[in-house]
């Protein structure tokens, strides 16, 4: 419910794969807020009122092989309301973009939506975005 009442090592079980580094973990749980009122009772099974899904609209739907919140049925549920199929990214946990492997759901966000909506010219095409180190940790080291 708040990040002062979680414990670490819990917290890292349920979000990140083993192979995601204290010195990662460490930097992102000092960072955690409380989660939503509105998620914390769906969670609870209050089941409120589903939204209908825009199937005009393009969408993207990726689960993380080891989530521990969300398993593929629901993702997959998610991507067929959509109208499309779900991807299922291997040795990911839930924090996809916060877990070791944040690079590979970055680089598939990114051919997607240049699959999707066209490559602007000016645009490049490789990843150098994506290329750089993840973020340093608070005492300056790289989470490798």
């Amino acid at each position: 419910l708040a990040p002062m009442s979680a414990d670490a090592y819990i917290v890292r079980r349920a979000l990140f794969s083993d192979e995601t580094s204290d010195a990662v973990v460490d930097h992102y749980l000092a960072r955690f807020q409380p989660e939503s009122t509105l998620v914390i009772l769906d969670l609870m099974g209050l089941d409120l009122p589903p939204s209908t899904p825009n199937r005009a609209t393009p969408v993207l739907v990726l689960g993380a092989a080891d989530d521990m919140f969300v398993f593929r049925g629901a993702v997959e549920a998610t991507a067929e309301s959509y109208r499309t199929k779900a991807e299922i990214v291997p040795d990911i946990a839930h924090a996809m973009m916060l877990d070791h492997a944040w690079q590979v759901v970055a680089y598939r966000m990114l051919d997607w939506l240049r699959e999707t909506l066209g490559t602007p010219a000016e645009a490049p095409r490789e990843h150098a975005a994506f290329d750089r180190d993840p973020p340093a940790t608070a005492g300056g080291a790289r989470g490798d």
